[in-house]
């Protein structure tokens, strides 16, 4: 028994200390009073936020976008890390880098990466949130390629799914 303790005595501990960074998700379309309370409450309790920037759903097979009437102005005085999002929802394919969903997801992605600049919004990161199926990891691939060649020096984050994890193509 002594000899036991005495080997264990030394050992580290796997626990993670310190603080977890808090950082808000403001999912959002409409930036109403109560909103644009939200994001100066988050400034206080929160290490950063990441905004719903637009969401590109398809209508009859062609891309729809829907963007967020962010209050820009508000964000550029944010003393937090911000960060813009771009949804896209479910799409079997296909994942080509000239069609027109291709096309609608970079343009979308250049205008909010450019709007959030002209509004002095140093952006942290631009994440694209999209739940892939399985199957078409390699696809979007293609996507995730074209978005990081107009994101500039600005991270690109992804929204991941689990079961991806054990997926080759991820």
């Amino acid at each position: 028994l002594a000899a036991s303790l005495a080997g264990s005595c030394g050992q580290e501990s796997n626990e993670a200390s310190g603080p977890i960074r808090q950082i808000g998700y403001l999912w959002q379309r409409d930036w109403t009073p109560a909103v644009i309370e939200a994001v100066s409450e988050a400034e206080g309790r929160m290490d950063g936020i990441v905004v719903l920037g637009a969401e590109i759903v398809l209508v009859s097979k062609k891309p729809e976008v829907i963007e967020a009437s962010i209050d820009w102005k508000r964000l550029g005085r944010l003393n937090k890390p911000v960060s813009i999002a771009l949804r896209i929802a479910p799409y079997p394919g296909p994942f080509d880098a000239d069609g027109n969903v291709a096309q609608s997801i970079t343009s979308t992605t250049k205008s909010l990466v450019e709007k959030a600049q002209a509004n002095g919004v140093k952006l942290a990161a631009f994440q694209l949130d999209f739940d892939c199926a399985q199957k078409n990891l390699a696809g979007y691939r293609v996507w995730l390629e074209l978005v990081r060649s107009v994101t500039g020096p600005v991270p690109l984050t992804v929204t991941t799914l689990p079961a991806w994890l054990d997926e080759p193509e991820f």
